[in-house]
């Protein structure tokens, strides 16, 4: 049951997994987009953070932390992050990347922002609420 309870968004969390780090199933927790469990996974735990799962994070925090982290970041999978914030990473890092293959959704939205020359704003911000995602 550990990991549906690592999944668990409220920001009581972290109180309990701090007793129980024996418990924690890393994976559940690198997907968990609640602000206390981001904090607590790059604050305490950043070398537990399973890629996969972090990549397809929606939350801000998460997407920061890849941006400033980019040996982090699976792009296979960030390809298919349903929050457009994670464009920022693809502004920075994607001329860079070799053989990624992308969602179609996020690949339209690059293709628009590369052939069109235009600036795509992303607004920073420590709450995900702020930002568009994408539905798939």
């Amino acid at each position: 049951h550990w990991p549906s309870f690592c999944s668990n968004k409220s920001p009581r969390i972290v109180e309990i997994l701090s007793k129980n780090i024996d418990k924690i199933a890393w994976d559940s927790l690198s997907s968990n987009n609640s602000d206390t469990a981001v904090r607590f996974l790059i604050e305490h735990h950043s070398d537990k953070i399973n890629s996969l799962n972090f990549s397809m994070n929606t939350n801000v925090l998460a997407i920061d932390y890849l941006y400033t982290h980019p040996d982090k970041i699976l792009w296979n999978q960030i390809s298919f992050n349903k929050n457009l914030y994670s464009l920022k990473l693809f502004k920075k890092y994607y001329p860079n990347t070799k053989s990624v293959r992308l969602c179609d959704k996020k690949l339209v939205v690059l293709a628009k922002y590369f052939t069109r020359g235009e600036d795509f704003q992303v607004k920073d911000t420590t709450s995900s609420q702020n930002h568009q995602i994408f539905d798939y």
